[in-house]
Parts: structure tokens; C-alpha cells; sequence
């Protein structure tokens, strides 16, 4: 009877663990460059559905593309200074400037020396392709 007590204890840890509803959450590198290591450390073994969160924001959160001559002048859009196109980090973009997102409708922004806009989805349709993406992953 002990015996069977102390497997069951032992194991206990195990089985909470491998009833998670979320999978597996590993940082993103690019969210070292955002947050201090041992708070994203802390945050996988308390907050995973949070990790995923921002693992999925920083690929899924905008998009960039050309902006449409018959849609006006993209100027029109405040600016923001991207170096890198094919290498952003969108949460180190928003440490860095003021950019500002909308819980019901896109927002756009003006890439500084091109014709393209950053369009950030509306914080309800990023939200509801996060909720379909963890259900397509568990």
C-alpha cells in the first residue's frame, strides 16, 4: 500500500504535466532580444499559453505589403523605420517605436522609404486565428 502511494506521488508531477493543453512552448530567439532570458524561462514553466502567445504575435500579428497607388498616397499612414524587411522583429519594433495596435480594425503604418505598409490585423481577428492555430496544434 506505501509503495503504491509513494508511485503514485512520485508520479503525480508526470501526469499534470502530460495533461497540458497547450503544446510544447521553446522562446522564439527573437524574443531574447525583447525580454531578459530568466523572465522567459519563468514564463515557459508558468505561463506557456503566454509564450505561445508571442512565439505566434511575431509571425502572425501583421503583415507587409505594397501599398496601392488607386488607394492614395501612402504617406497618409504614420511612419515607421524598418532596416530589415525579411528580418523583423515586431516586438522589438514596438519597444523601439511608438506603434499602436486596434482591438476592432487593422491599422496601418507607412515603411519609411518604400511604398509598402505594415497592417497589423485587429487585436479580435489576431486572437481568433491564435485560438485556431492552438486548436490545430494540440
Amino acid at each position: 500500500m506505501n509503495r503504491l502511494l509513494l508511485s503514485l506521488l512520485l508520479s503525480l508531477p508526470l501526469l499534470l504535466t502530460a495533461q497540458s493543453p497547450y503544446p510544447a512552448a521553446v522562446p522564439d530567439a527573437r524574443l531574447y532580444a525583447v525580454f531578459d532570458s530568466a523572465y522567459l524561462q519563468n514564463i515557459r514553466r508558468d505561463n506557456p499559453a503566454l509564450l505561445l502567445r508571442w512565439n505566434f504575435y511575431l509571425d502572425n500579428a501583421f503583415i507587409i505589403s505594397d501599398f496601392p497607388a488607386e488607394k492614395g498616397n501612402v504617406s497618409q499612414y504614420p511612419a515607421v523605420k524598418i532596416s530589415d524587411l525579411r528580418d523583423l522583429n515586431i516586438l522589438l519594433l514596438e519597444k523601439e517605436q511608438p506603434l499602436a495596435r486596434d482591438w476592432q480594425k487593422p491599422v496601418f503604418y507607412h515603411i519609411e522609404g518604400t511604398n509598402k505598409v505594415l497592417m497589423y490585423f485587429s487585436g479580435k481577428d489576431f486572437n481568433r486565428k491564435f485560438r485556431e492555430w492552438l486548436a490545430w496544434n494540440e
